[in-house]
């Protein structure tokens, strides 16, 4: 509610592109690519479970990195919170986990350009306190798209893209059409949600999301999860929600 607030709030007019504006958001933008590039790659050589484990790792670091460069502190209830998403995802992957060196190497690269991305992103919109929601969602997508069509344009069989974007169906076509509302309706909300949040709550609120999109998952494509599985991932939302509730603690002079 809060998020929706707030991005009704902050309108949507803005001025047009500037180049003075878009120099601040270099930075932004290639914290926001490169999880997607370090998270496809892993997820080619290790299985999702393993790259689930990777992303509550990175929870660990965007708490040190709060601590050591905002002055966080954190109640005992937030420190347990975070160890206990920690260690749902490690019961939920528990015989899952599939170690290879390549695969870890990549997993760990997204664990840390998650980290990256929650800190240095956050540390940008605290210093453009005039930029609306709109506004930085505008930016952000405006200068990622470019770069991520130069990757694609690099790592992509073209001609197989286009044969299978015109064969489309009306019914594929809406689906990505759908898909594209979608994705936009989640970066205007993470943008609100950034605004709002720290960058270890933040992050912590990405990670309770991944439970609920395997459990949808599982009802779109009819698959299962053995019982030790489903506890794993109930320990993951109750994480979210312990770290919701913990009180403030007191913060570094």
């Amino acid at each position: 509610l809060e998020v929706g607030r707030t991005a009704g709030a902050g309108g949507m007019g803005f001025d047009p592109f500037s180049w003075e504006k878009g120099k601040q958001w270099a930075g932004v933008v290639v914290c926001w690519v490169m999880p997607m590039i370090f998270s496809m790659n892993a997820l080619e050589l290790a299985n999702i479970e393993t790259v689930v484990v990777f992303r509550q790792l990175s929870t660990i670091l965007v708490a040190l990195g709060d601590y050591a460069l905002n002055g966080k502190q954190f109640s005992r209830l937030a420190l347990g919170a975070i160890a206990l998403g920690l260690a749902g995802s490690i019961i939920y992957a528990d015989t899952s986990l599939d170690y290879t060196p390549a695969g870890y190497f990549w997993c760990s690269l997204y664990a840390a350009s998650m980290a990256g991305n929650a800190l240095y992103v956050k540390r940008v919109f605290d210093t453009l306190p005039l930029m609306g929601p709109w506004e930085k969602t505008f930016y952000q997508n405006a200068m990622g798209i470019p770069l991520i069509g130069v990757i694609m344009l690099c790592t992509e069989d073209m001609s197989a893209f286009f044969a299978s974007a015109f064969s489309l169906s009306i019914g594929g076509l809406l689906v990505v059409m759908l898909s594209c509302v979608a994705g936009f309706a989640i970066s205007l909300a993470g943008t609100v949600a950034r605004d709002l949040l720290s960058p270890t709550s933040f992050n912590i609120l990405g990670n309770a999301s991944k439970p609920l999109t395997i459990v949808l998952g599982m009802l779109i494509f009819h698959t299962s999860n053995s019982w030790k599985a489903s506890g794993g991932l109930l320990m993951v939302l109750v994480s979210g929600f312990m770290y919701s509730i913990a009180p403030p603690a007191k913060q570094r002079e």
